[in-house]
């Protein structure tokens, strides 16, 4: 049985690829975010108590790829972004596969 990870830590991993992909702190990404520079301190310390709300916030910014050099999600993010419940811009979704898998072929 897979063990699973908690939220928390799938978001310092991901906080912490964001951080050394763009050479900022993750106190930068605390502050764009949630306008909190010690956040991720706290989470380290084993003090934070996010919210929903608030790891929605992180998912949601973590996963446009504007945010990311050449627009490159990482798939750790990409699972979070999913873990968490967010979905992408409604206009980033799909509509079917040129390859016909999904049962709708995309003119």
């Amino acid at each position: 049985m897979l063990e699973a990870i908690p939220l928390i830590d799938r978001l310092m991993t991901c906080a912490k690829a964001w951080a050394e992909a763009n050479d900022r702190s993750l106190s930068r990404l605390a502050t764009i975010v949630v306008n909190d520079g010690k956040f991720f301190v706290r989470c380290e310390e084993g003090t934070a108590n996010p919210t929903a709300a608030t790891l929605e916030r992180f998912a949601r910014f973590l996963g446009e790829p504007a945010n990311w050099p050449e627009g490159a999600v990482p798939d750790a993010v990409a699972s979070f972004v999913h873990v968490v419940g967010v979905s992408p811009a409604d206009g980033a979704a799909t509509t079917g596969q040129a390859d016909g898998m999904s049962g709708q072929v995309v003119a």
